[in-house]
């Protein structure tokens, strides 16, 4: 009933490194996706990107997607 984003690639193991502090990736590459992530460490992604200072001020807000 919202509109909604949603990304159009993979978050790179780059990305992933920079919010995270960690890269969990088998096949390791800066600029391939991320893997090896459980859901609860996407979620949490979701939620430190979203506290990040830029993202608040932009007023961007994560989270993974549902079926809904």
């Amino acid at each position: 009933t919202r509109p909604f984003y949603m990304g159009q690639y993979e978050v790179t193991q780059r990305e992933y490194e920079a919010v995270m502090r960690v890269n969990p990736a088998r096949f390791r590459h800066d600029d391939h996706p991320v893997e090896q992530v459980k859901w609860e460490e996407a979620k949490e992604f979701c939620d430190r990107l979203s506290a990040l200072d830029a993202e608040k001020r932009a007023g961007r807000v994560y989270r993974l997607p549902t079926e809904a």
